[in-house]
């Protein structure tokens, strides 16, 4: 699965001080001093690539990640994406 940017996620989830709506300070160093913090991963379809939500619960924070080539995903797209004319390519 290709979650991209799941490490900003994760860093938010786990750091002690924030800055706005963002993780303060160096991300690699924020995951690796919370390595050890338990986080809650709910999936909202059984199929692979779908949208995940992962809440830490200690600091009532959570995140919904998404894959753009979700099946979800490709649908609210292809329905709710007026091109006028356009063609919208997804880069991967």
């Amino acid at each position: 699965m290709q979650y991209y940017g799941i490490e900003q996620g994760l860093a938010f989830l786990t750091t002690d001080k924030l800055n706005g709506k963002r993780h303060s300070g160096s991300m690699e160093e924020t995951l690796t001093n919370n390595e050890k913090t338990v986080l809650s991963l709910y999936k909202f379809e059984s199929t692979t690539n779908e949208p995940i939500m992962i809440e830490n619960s200690t600091n009532k924070r959570a995140i919904v990640c998404s894959n753009i080539s979700s099946k979800t995903n490709q649908k609210l797209i292809t329905d709710y994406t007026k091109t006028n004319g356009y063609d919208i390519e997804l880069l991967r």
